[in-house]
């Protein structure tokens, strides 16, 4: 029975879509089936006519399908760009002696642990007030 299921489940690929002049990249990788599903989530994302983007295959990727997502440290190895969580800043590999400090947690990222340290106390004051329970979490400091 378990054999049969793992058969029917479908392959799940790696996509990085962007606007048909290939300008704007969507934020993270898709995992799809198909070029026009994996259109289809990121058209939501970036409010375009999925007519007028485009899809590529990203095989280095496929590994992480299971995962969901790829982690952001990978993301930037491959020379993609990502967010702060904390101040908004842009950051990339290019970058390394502006943000030798960087700090990640799967698909999360900071430019240094001040802006993880405010980031927390953002989510925690958050929690507080909802009186929900703090997540717990164990951010790595990347070597660059």
């Amino acid at each position: 029975m378990i054999n049969e299921t793992l058969q029917k489940t479908p392959s799940l690929f790696a996509w990085s879509v962007s606007d048909h002049d290939g300008v704007e990249k969507y934020f993270k990788i898709i995992f799809h089936e198909h070029e026009e599903g994996a259109k289809q989530i990121a058209k939501y994302a970036m409010r375009y006519k999925v007519e007028e983007l485009v899809a590529h295959r990203e095989p280095k990727f496929d590994r992480y399908a299971a995962l969901g997502y790829v982690p952001v440290s990978e993301l930037l190895i491959y020379g993609w760009s990502a967010v702060c969580g904390g101040c908004g800043k842009t950051i990339s590999l290019t970058q390394k002696r502006s943000f030798k400090d960087v700090m990640t947690e799967g698909e999360e990222i900071w430019c240094n642990i001040d802006c993880f340290i405010k980031q927390r106390f953002r989510e925690k004051k958050h929690n507080d007030s909802n009186h929900q329970r703090e997540n717990v979490c164990t951010p790595v400091q990347l070597e660059l």
